[in-house]
């Protein structure tokens, strides 16, 4: 566990999938605009999404291997229980759900499954701070 971590540091790589979705849809959008499509952002095609994703675990990849680290990636625990508002979510969208219904849906299940097993407690920190004098 005392292993030294490598000096750089890549916060602002976290963007890049972001980065990389917007500039395919302003770029399908501009095309789109220019063929005379009529709502050119709302016509962007499902495999643009898919290319992002595709270009960006190149591009992790690419970085990680140039890194030269070779630290073992090790398995974290994790509890199914607290995955599945994140896999309701990714089923229910690609299931074509309404956004704002599987945003609530999400949102709720996270809430009540965090209470339920005491990872999330309802205004834990703001109750500490007031009773601390």
């Amino acid at each position: 566990m005392n292993e030294k971590r490598s000096e750089k540091s890549y916060k602002a790589l976290a963007l890049l999938p972001l980065i990389i979705f917007l500039v395919l849809y302003v770029g399908c959008g501009v095309v789109f605009t220019i063929l005379g499509v009529e709502s050119p952002f709302g016509k962007m095609p499902r495999y643009v999404a898919v290319l992002a994703a595709i270009i960006t675990i190149v591009l992790y990849w690419i970085m990680s291997s140039k890194s030269g680290s070779g630290a073992a990636i090790e398995a974290l625990d994790y509890s199914i229980l607290e995955v599945l508002p994140y896999v309701t979510v990714l089923v229910t969208a690609i299931a074509g759900l309404d956004v704002v219904l599987v945003l609530l849906i999400g949102i709720l299940m996270s809430g009540v499954i965090g209470i339920a097993t005491g990872s999330i407690g309802f205004l834990n920190g703001w109750s500490r701070r007031c009773w601390k004098r």
